[in-house]
């Protein structure tokens, strides 16, 4: 090897020292709330686990960064709280989504060990690159790891050298000395001389002003000692969190609103329940003390209260039919006791002056036992004659009504998602996904073997990105595929064309650059397949409010969207434009805007009769029906729009 003066850097270094120069951005820490968290950090210190995530829970559901750090240590580990490296996971993702550099480099750790999630070595190197940029020196090792190891990235020796280095200077980690050390050993002499020097000049300020950072980046909690770590219990879904609410309630425990969320006042009922049963509370799995919750409760005499969800007329009184049965007991509805037949039937007339009404029934066994449910009175004032016009048109779907031809190579990724974690519903947006991969099967003609539906809590964030980024790609053949994605749900937007975004299940209003899907970016990664042609179906809107018409984010401005860039093989058909909202049909429980999509698919939409369905005569057709039907309803304009070449042929229709 020859050089040609001191400053010359051997062939082969450079472009890895550049790559790892380029991390080294200070990125400065965001300050933390001291007093509420200290309490928490006092109880950590004295042992009391259980206090500390009590505490930390509070401030965490609050954007507390720090806090929320530190939830996601105590769920990893099982202190204090059930051990779950799911809910670790999603509490290290609230905090790295707010900048805080522990929690970049925690949650990277957790895709390198494939804790809590699929394990994926590219996206640990992404976020151990972001940790790195502010300082953090296991981030630098970690790097050096990969490096060294060609895990990820290429190997390159002279690379993981200089993180080690760095990581070294820094200090924090003495495994990074060591691993220095050791390849030390196994590079040339003159290499590591000018990586010394690469990596003082670095950590002295001499080629990154500002280097190193001012201050600590905060507290980090100590370490526990190394054990095999059991597999993660599988966290309960809202559904279940509700029920083991219901049966703590049952139970005497009071576990706060019977709302699925598992916050503190349902983690101190489960803790005191644990307690009473002798059962450890952090030694047993979420799952485990679930069932011994369930299994007390069912052995509770039998005492049930039956009274329908929705009762719907137009007469003025509205009458709640239900029945008692196990032990006596009376009931209340709305704090007004109603009489009870010898078979323990009963019913109750309640004046609904107009709209809705939900009033409160509840039973009361003569050996204590408390069961309280929600009735939704609905009266609808009579029809007039353009909504009876308009029920009479309200066919019900049938995705068999008109045979059509298969299209082996097609692809459809369906989502939906009606029940958010921390939004408000978007009505029946699951049923509107599960009925379009009927659709995609049978009028589209794509194999069943080549569509994914997403619906529910299956359509998370990271769910929908492994479709988009894994599955999809794998199956769409450059040129000869056709690509469906069909998506119904929340949307949201800044106001800028680049920035409509599709709310997965766990998405955040105030996050969608980190827990959304960016309508751009779908286009983006659409057009990198290289299909034949992709169309996208939206049920959504941006603008802000739900289907319900409910507001996703508080005091937020109704936005005007605007249209996307679309390149020549990809079209959407959205269900609304500009800032009008993307309506239900309540007579058939469906969104607006989908039921008339599948009503054009079955055929209604080929006017002129031939043997093909194009895009734009199906966005025609659903752009009228939809426009009509708002209106016999009473509903704010809603005007569907397709931006892309409307003469993409969707269906073949066979004779």
């Amino acid at each position: 090897m020859t050089y040609s003066g001191p400053g010359f850097i051997p062939k082969g270094i450079l472009p890895a020292l550049l790559i790892a120069a380029a991390i080294w951005t200070v990125n400065p820490v965001p300050p933390l709330a001291q007093s509420a968290y200290d309490r928490g950090f006092a109880a950590f210190q004295s042992g009391d686990y259980s206090r500390a995530a009590d505490i930390w829970t509070r401030l965490a559901i609050a954007d507390d960064v720090q806090a929320q750090n530190s939830l996601g240590y105590l769920f990893k580990h099982g202190l204090g709280v059930h051990q779950s490296h799911q809910e670790a996971v999603y509490w290290y993702e609230r905090a790295a989504s707010q900048g805080r550099t522990e929690a970049i480099y925690d949650l990277a750790v957790m895709y390198d060990d494939g804790l809590g999630v699929p394990r994926d070595i590219d996206r640990a190197q992404a976020l151990y690159q972001r940790a790195a940029r502010n300082g953090f020196a296991p981030a630098h090792n970690n790097l050096g790891i990969l490096l060294e190891k060609g895990r990820g990235l290429t190997n390159d020796r002279r690379a993981a050298y200089f993180h080690y280095t760095l990581a070294d200077r820094i200090g924090g980690t003495e495994k990074a000395a060591e691993n220095r050390r050791d390849l030390a050993g196994r590079l040339p002499p003159e290499d590591v001389a000018i990586l010394n020097r690469m990596a003082a000049r670095a950590s002295d300020g001499a080629l990154y002003p500002g280097w190193p950072p001012k201050g600590s980046a905060g507290w980090s909690p100590p370490p526990v000692a190394d054990a095999a770590v059991s597999p993660a219990p599988p966290i309960l879904s809202a559904a279940e969190v509700k029920a083991l609410q219901g049966d703590l309630a049952r139970l005497g425990y009071d576990p706060g609103p019977v709302d699925g969320i598992l916050g503190p006042a349902t983690r101190r009922a489960l803790r005191a329940f644990a307690q009473d049963k002798g059962l450890s509370e952090t030694g047993s799995s979420l799952d485990m003390l679930a069932e011994a919750v369930a299994e007390d409760a069912a052995a509770l005499p039998d005492f049930a209260l039956s009274v329908p969800d929705t009762v719907v007329g137009s007469d003025p009184f509205l009458k709640i039919a239900g029945r008692l049965t196990g032990a006596g007991g009376i009931v209340t509805i709305d704090g007004e006791a109603v009489s009870i037949a010898a078979d323990g039937s009963f019913d109750h007339g309640v004046y609904v002056i107009d709209g809705e009404r939900t009033v409160t029934v509840i039973a009361q066994s003569e050996d204590g036992v408390v069961l309280s449910k929600s009735v939704t009175l609905r009266r609808d004032r009579q029809e007039t004659d353009d909504l009876a016009a308009l029920a009479v048109k309200l066919i019900p779907l049938n995705p068999i009504r008109t045979a059509t031809q298969s299209n082996p190579d097609a692809v459809a990724l369906i989502i939906g998602t009606e029940k958010y974690r921390t939004l408000p519903d978007a009505t029946f947006a699951d049923r509107d996904a599960k009925a379009f991969a009927d659709y995609a099967q049978y009028v589209l003609g794509v194999p069943p073997s080549r569509i994914k539906t997403l619906v529910g809590e299956d359509a998370g964030f990271g769910a929908i990105r492994k479709a988009l980024s894994l599955w999809l790609p794998t199956l769409v053949q450059k040129g000869q595929s056709d690509v469906y994605v069909f998506f119904a749900g929340h949307g949201l937007t800044d106001g800028d064309a680049a920035g409509a975004y599709l709310l997965p299940y766990d998405g955040d209003a105030e996050l969608l650059q980190f827990l959304a899907v960016q309508r751009g970016a779908l286009i983006d990664e659409l057009a990198a397949m290289q299909p034949r042609q992709a169309t996208v179906f939206l049920d959504t809107c941006f603008s802000g409010p739900g289907r319900s018409a409910e507001m996703l984010v508080a005091a937020r401005p109704v936005f005007s969207v605007q249209a996307p860039t679309v390149p020549p093989t990809i079209a959407i058909l959205s269900a609304a434009s500009g800032r009008q909202v993307a309506g239900t049909l309540d007579q058939r429980r469906h969104g607006l805007f989908s039921y008339f999509l599948m009503r054009g698919l079955e055929g209604e939409a080929n006017t002129n009769d031939d043997d093909v369905l194009t895009l734009g005569e199906l966005s025609d057709w659903v752009h009228d029906k939809v426009r009509q039907a708002a209106g016999m309803l009473g509903r704010p304009a809603q005007t569907p729009q397709l931006d892309g070449d409307g003469t993409a042929i969707l269906v073949r229709y066979r004779s």
